[in-house]
């Protein structure tokens, strides 16, 4: 199967059902059916996503350990990214990503070493928001827009850095 270099997460389901014993149900339905596990790759995402990333992608997924979205070409992570995914323990953003989006990773409760890259400039509300495992976390000194509540509730958190010139600091715990 050929995937052409502009195709779109939301055409995943034609490629899929090229593939031998690939089956009918697309990815958008496995992510509405709550029917992902394990690791997820860049491959099953989609390249080239960037600001199209949809908001609410991966919401819900008790059973996804690992999300990586570096072949993705993301610039932007959307709202409510793997918010509510209880099980996952890693996410790997690719270096051209400048914002990450409110509820990024919320309530996942085991995600333990969150890696910024320092090409991210804002972080959404709630980011991070009661995670019970994390027990650190460092704020890229490119990140000047920090929303507000973004580390609330992360009861296992005992050490932030954070070294940016901060001219507004909301109510971040």
């Amino acid at each position: 199967v050929t995937v052409p270099s502009n195709a779109t997460l939301d055409t995943y389901d034609t490629y899929v059902s090229q593939i031998p014993g690939g089956g009918s149900t697309n990815y958008l339905e496995q992510c509405a059916n709550k029917s992902l596990s394990g690791a997820i790759t860049s491959t099953q995402l989609g390249t080239n996503i960037g600001a199209n990333m949809p908001a609410y992608l991966l919401y819900d997924q008790d059973n996804i350990t690992s999300v990586d979205l570096t072949g993705t070409g993301a610039t932007k992570i959307a709202n409510n990214f793997c918010n509510e995914c209880r099980s996952l323990s890693t996410v790997t953003i690719l270096n051209t990503v400048t914002e990450i989006g409110t509820y990024f990773c919320a309530n996942s409760g085991l995600l333990s070493q969150p890696s910024i890259p320092s090409t991210v400039t804002k972080i959404g509300s709630y980011y991070l928001h009661r995670n019970t495992v994390i027990s650190a976390v460092t704020i890229p000194s490119t990140v000047t827009s920090l929303g507000t509540d973004c580390l609330n509730s992360c009861s296992g958190l005992i050490q932030v850095i954070y070294n940016a010139p901060i001219t507004d600091l909301p109510q971040a715990f």
